[in-house]
């Protein structure tokens, strides 16, 4: 069970922004991915408890996008670039590592907003020297 994603729409969410169908990415592989990306983004953020509604939902986009990241690499061995059949041939053209990449960077842009930084202290101004 995810503990940031809404447990009631993250399966059709997630195939919904891959663009496939639950024959292609079953529950199983979603849930794998789920769980890895939500420890490791819990281990940065101190307490999601005290999130707003609007953060939490923030934050959810971003885990979302970041679970994607990581299935389009399964999906790039899942599903196959060229099938032929009787009625003719299909070529899928998915540059899954591109997809993944684009994914991968907004999800940590939209993560990165709620990463617990420890404020040293120190304050470094920079500016022209005279």
């Amino acid at each position: 069970m995810p503990l940031i994603l809404d447990p009631t729409n993250y399966l059709i969410r997630v195939r919904n922004k891959l663009g496939v169908l639950e024959s292609d990415l079953p529950q199983e592989v979603i849930d794998e991915a789920v769980s890895s990306v939500e420890r490791k983004v819990l281990r940065k953020i101190v307490d999601i408890t005290t999130l707003s509604a609007e953060d939490r939902d923030l934050l959810e986009d971003g885990v979302l996008l970041l679970v994607c990241s990581e299935l389009c690499q399964v999906l790039k061995v899942r599903i196959p670039v060229r099938e032929e059949g009787p009625s003719g041939r299909f070529e899928i053209r998915v540059d899954w590592d591109e997809l993944a990449r684009k994914f991968e960077e907004d999800g940590n842009s939209l993560v990165g907003l709620f990463e617990d930084v420890p404020f040293s202290g120190h304050l470094i101004l920079g500016g022209p020297q005279r």
